[in-house]
This record gives C-alpha cells, structure tokens and sequence, in this order.
C-alpha cells in the first residue's frame, strides 16, 4: 500500500470522506504549535480532503445513516453499513492514492444493518441486522461484490459481530 490515507465516514449524511495523512506534519501537531484544517493544500496540513463519495443512491428517499465501515483485511476494499436504506456499500480502494471507487450497493438482507465484521478467513462478511433480528453470511468475490450465503434468524437486538477462533486443547 502506497498511499496514507484516513477514512471518515459522516453517520447522518452518508458519506465516506477520504483524507491524505501527511506524517511530516506529526511533529509540529505534536508540538501543539499546529494550525490547519482538511481543506488546506499546502505541505503541512496533518490532513488534506482529497475525495467524499455516498454510501448510498443519489435519488434515495427517506432517512438513512451510516452504522459501520470497515476496510477488508486485504486493503482493497471498504464496506459501508447504512441503517435505514437497509444496504451495504462496496468501494474498490485505489492501491496508489487510497481514493474510493463504488463497486456497489447490495441488500443486507434484514433491517438495521447495525454491525458486521470479517470472518477469520477474510472470505465472509457477517452483517448483524439489528431490526429483524438476523445474521447474514455473505461471500466476498474478488470484484468485492458479496453474495448471500446463509442466514440466521432469532438472534434479537444485534449490536455486534465477532468471529473467534475455535478452542482447542
């Protein structure tokens, strides 16, 4: 990975705000003599926007926000849970610049998507939707698109997902 970069993702709006981290700036904010903000351009601003993309369709009616985002194991790609439009986001992650590409916006298959995580193998997004009181299992192709693989329902109130490794003695 090339580039350093920070994402931050705007819970009521929707969008996924990608700044470029400039580490030569570190010392001077550490100093506490720093002064910038993400919209400077010049060389020490600590961060610098460089692209704001949405999680979900520009035509969306009705509410919606962000509840999760996580950059995959792998570095190529970012998932964006968004509650009420009841969907998870797909970008592509550009290996030179770290800039977002939508791959595309698929059902989570429930309501509330709330929470959702990485199996250990990296090849599974497990998705708590938090309203209808489901897991669903995706599988993760190498284009990022996910396909539904299983579903657990009667799990009530899903407010987090862990995978763990399996004891043995």
């Amino acid at each position: 990975r090339q580039h350093k970069v920070v994402y931050i993702c705007g819970e009521l709006d929707n969008t996924i705000t990608v700044l470029r981290y400039n580490k030569e700036a570190l010392s001077e904010v550490m100093e506490g003599n720093f002064s910038g903000d993400v919209q400077s351009t010049g060389t020490t601003s600590l961060l610098t926007q460089i692209q704001v993309v949405s999680s979900v369709p520009e035509n969306l009616e009705g509410k919606s926000t962000i509840a999760e985002m996580r950059l995959h194991p792998s570095g190529r790609f970012l998932f964006v849970g968004n509650r009420g439009h009841n969907s998870i986001a797909v970008f592509r992650v550009n290996s030179h610049d770290g800039t977002l590409s939508l791959v595309g916006i698929q059902s989570s298959q429930g309501a509330f998507p709330r929470h959702f995580n990485f199996d250990n193998s990296g090849n599974y997004l497990l998705v708590g939707n938090h309203a209808s009181d489901t897991i669903v299992a995706f599988r993760i192709s190498e284009s990022g698109s996910l396909e539904v693989t299983d579903k657990v329902e009667g799990l009530p109130s899903i407010v987090w997902v862990t995978p763990v490794e399996p004891y043995e003695e």
